[in-house]
């Protein structure tokens, strides 16, 4: 007996725990599905663009330049943490001027950070993924625009590259000359130029470079002053600087060149870099070759002030080549940025405008209704069986027969039958008086007037029930407790109805006891 109850104590155990697991697993999925699920919303990206390069500009791989894109949330119930993404083509780097990842912000007007965006960087084909901060749960309609640094990676000769946004492939335009992507961001050149950009391992150094077209100088030295200034802070020398030289310059930039560094032989010469003493810059000198060459100096800066690291910036460089000045500017701008409007939605209770659901909970009025005269239609129906007054027909041929036979012979049997109860000890008595006085009948009319009045009425009825004294009062109060056998019946139903369910219940009850019984039967055996 103690091993049944054992393992029907297992057994009720197991139940229970998988009835436990079973009940905390709904609880999670209702509680997870409760939660707020965050939503793509790649269709609010507009206008997708490519800039920062000039019209005149050959494409080159390592080119740099910028998407640009729209956002229009108009109509969009966007909530924290919902987001839109942007997938660069092969053919174009993200871009991260620190460590491995592009990452910027889309800032409001009042400055809160409305979208947070980044993507691994370079990495052709990157995706660029923007998160909505909680300003989306205090805004509606919002609107705005962002940008990302990227490079030329690959050669293309097509115009144009393709972006995925919302899952479609979406065209863009190339920037510059419109001949695709060549080998390099170096264009060939006929005059001295300077320029920067920032390193793409070392956001904190900037790269220069100094062109010199040797068939414009007419003097035998090549003298180049390259002068630092202190936009944001300065700069200082990062590292010595060095020369490429294409004897040919039509072979520049592609061909063959020659690297040379301070002190080397060039020219029948000697290349020649002499720092100034308050780090201020330098000063390169070397002879002149055949006329034709084109020589490329470089070099390193490093920024002084940390703070202005990876951040939007305009730093310059002058130099001279035989005293004609070269203006060189290296704009360093973020990874990325953006803006959006200022649109609040605090009276967002458009969303709440579902409590109009409520009021279709007061449609239960409409079931209320049901409470109708049901109930008193029983009460009406019961009130025309009981006019059985029909027996006031009867009742005349009693009346019309108390006139003529009293005084004859046949009162003896009509009013023992209908007046003996009350009346015949009233009439005995008056049978002597009438010889003495007439006034008398006025008694016997009065008591005949109850008389007639009641039994007239009653004498039909009296057969009916077989009950003489009784019928004035009960079958006048009859009438109206005819519905109260209906009552019993309603009451009756219900209780039908309850003991329907009760039964129901029992019989699952016993049918989940059989199940259990079974089962450890089952496991006994």
């Amino acid at each position: 007996m103690s091993i049944r109850v054992q393992t029907l104590t297992r057994s009720a155990i197991s139940g229970l725990s998988m009835l436990l697991a079973c009940f905390l697993a709904l609880a999670y999925f209702v509680v997870s599905q409760g939660a707020s699920q965050a939503a793509t919303v790649n269709d609010i990206v507009k206008d997708v663009k490519l800039s920062g390069v000039s019209s005149s500009t050959k494409l080159g791989v390592g080119t740099m330049m910028q998407v640009d894109f729209t956002i229009d949330g108009t109509g969009k119930a966007i909530r924290q943490g919902d987001t839109f993404t942007i997938q660069a083509p092969p053919e174009l780097n993200t871009f991260a001027s620190t460590g491995t990842q592009l990452q910027f912000d889309m800032i409001a007007p009042d400055g809160q950070v409305a979208v947070n965006c980044s993507a691994p960087a370079p990495e052709p084909g990157a995706v660029i993924t923007c998160t909505f901060t909680d300003y989306a749960n205090s805004h509606q309609n919002i609107t705005g625009s962002g940008w990302a640094k990227m490079s030329a990676a690959a050669k293309t000769t097509a115009g144009a590259v393709s972006f995925l946004i919302d899952g479609k492939a979406v065209s863009v335009q190339l920037p510059g000359d419109g001949t695709g992507i060549g080998d390099t961001n170096i264009g060939k050149t006929t005059k001295h130029n300077k320029g920067g950009t920032v390193d793409s391992d070392d956001p904190s150094l900037i790269n220069w470079s100094i062109n010199i077209v040797e068939s414009g100088i007419s003097v035998e030295t090549i003298t180049v002053d390259d002068t630092f200034t202190n936009d944001n802070g300065g700069y200082t020398l990062a590292n010595e600087p060095s020369m490429l030289v294409w004897a040919n310059g039509d072979d520049f930039p592609l061909g063959d060149s020659t690297t040379v560094s301070n002190g080397d032989a060039l020219n029948g010469g000697t290349f020649t870099v002499t720092k100034k003493a308050d780090g201020s810059g330098f000063t390169a000198t070397w002879p002149k070759g055949n006329g034709n060459a084109i020589y490329s100096i470089s070099y390193n800066t490093k920024i002084k002030n940390s703070a202005m690291v990876g951040k939007s910036a305009t730093f310059t460089n002058n130099a001279s080549v035989n005293a004609v000045v070269l203006v060189g500017k290296a704009v360093i701008t973020a990874d990325g940025g953006g803006s959006t409007n200022d649109n609040p939605s605090l009276p967002r209770p458009t969303p709440t405008t579902t409590t109009p659901e409520p009021t279709p909970s007061t449609t239960t009025p409409e079931p209320t209704p049901s409470t109708t005269t049901p109930e008193p239609t029983p009460s009406t129906t019961t009130p025309e069986p009981t006019p059985t007054t029909t027996t006031p027909e009867p009742t005349p041929t009693t009346t019309e027969a108390t006139p003529e036979p009293t005084p004859s012979t046949t009162t003896p049997e009509p009013t023992p039958t209908t007046t003996t109860p009350e009346p015949t000890p009233s009439t005995t008595t008056p049978e002597p008086t009438p010889t003495t006085t007439e006034p008398t009948p006025e008694v016997s009319t009065t008591t005949p007037q109850p008389a007639a009045s009641t039994s007239s009425t009653t004498p039909p009825v009296t057969p009916e029930t077989s009950n003489p004294p009784l019928p004035p009062a009960p079958q006048q109060d009859l009438p109206p407790a005819a519905p109260s056998p209906k009552e019993a019946n309603r009451s009756l139903a219900s209780t039908g109805t309850d003991a329907t369910l009760a039964a129901a219940a029992a019989l699952s009850a016993a049918i989940a006891g059989g199940v259990l019984v079974a089962r450890t039967r089952r496991e006994q055996d």
